[in-house]
C-alpha cells in the first residue's frame, strides 16, 4: 500500500547537516570553555582566535541552512496552495452542469 505524502514533506538533506552542526557546535562550545580560558587564550592567542572563527563559521553555515530552509518551505506552501486552488476549482465546475449555470434570458 503506498504511504500518502503530506504536503510539506520532502527530502531535505539540509535538516540533517544542519542537526549535525548544532553537535558539533555544542562539543566545540563545551570544549572551548574548558581548553580556552583566560590563561590558555593569552598564551596561544592564533589557536584561540582560530578555534572561535570556526564557531562562528559554523554558526553563519546554520543561519544560512536556515534561511535555505525557510525559502523552500515558502515554495512547497505556495506549490500547495496553487495546486489546492486548482483542485478545488476543477471540482466545483465539475460539481454543478454547465447548463444548470446559465441563466434563463427569456425572461
Amino acid at each position: 500500500m503506498a504511504e500518502k505524502k503530506q504536503p510539506l514533506q520532502g527530502h531535505r538533506p539540509w535538516r540533517t547537516v544542519g542537526a549535525a552542526i548544532c553537535v558539533v557546535l555544542v562539543v566545540m562550545f563545551v570544549a572551548g570553555e574548558r581548553v580556552f580560558d583566560v590563561p590558555t587564550a593569552t598564551l596561544h592567542p592564533r589557536a584561540f582566535i582560530l578555534f572561535w572563527l570556526v564557531m562562528l563559521v559554523l554558526v553563519v553555515w546554520l543561519c544560512l541552512l536556515a534561511v535555505q530552509d525557510i525559502l523552500y518551505t515558502r515554495r512547497l506552501v505556495a506549490q500547495w496552495r496553487a495546486n489546492l486552488a486548482r483542485r478545488v476549482s476543477s471540482e466545483s465546475n465539475e460539481a454543478v452542469p454547465k447548463d444548470e449555470c446559465r441563466h434563463d434570458q427569456t425572461r
